[in-house]
C-alpha cells in the first residue's frame, strides 16, 4: 500500500478530533446526570403547616354572626 503522508496525517487528525469530541460529550453528559441525580436525591421538601398554631395565633379575625334557630 502506497499511502500519501499528508492524507494519513489528515485522517489521523480527523480521528483524533472525533475522539476528543466524543470524550467531551461523554464528560458533559456524565456531569449533567450526576448534578441532576443529587437534586433528585435531595427531593423537594414541602413546608410543614401546623394547623393548631395557626388557629391559636389567629387574631383580629372577622366574626360570623349566625342566627341560631
Amino acid at each position: 500500500m502506497n499511502v500519501h503522508p499528508a492524507r494519513a496525517r489528515s485522517r489521523m487528525a480527523r480521528i483524533s478530533l472525533f475522539g476528543i469530541a466524543a470524550v467531551l460529550m461523554l464528560t458533559g453528559i456524565t456531569v449533567w446526570v450526576s448534578s441532576s441525580h443529587s437534586a433528585v436525591k435531595a427531593g423537594v421538601v414541602s413546608p410543614q403547616i401546623d394547623p393548631f398554631s395557626l388557629m391559636a395565633n389567629a387574631k383580629n379575625l372577622p366574626r360570623t354572626h349566625l342566627k341560631i334557630v
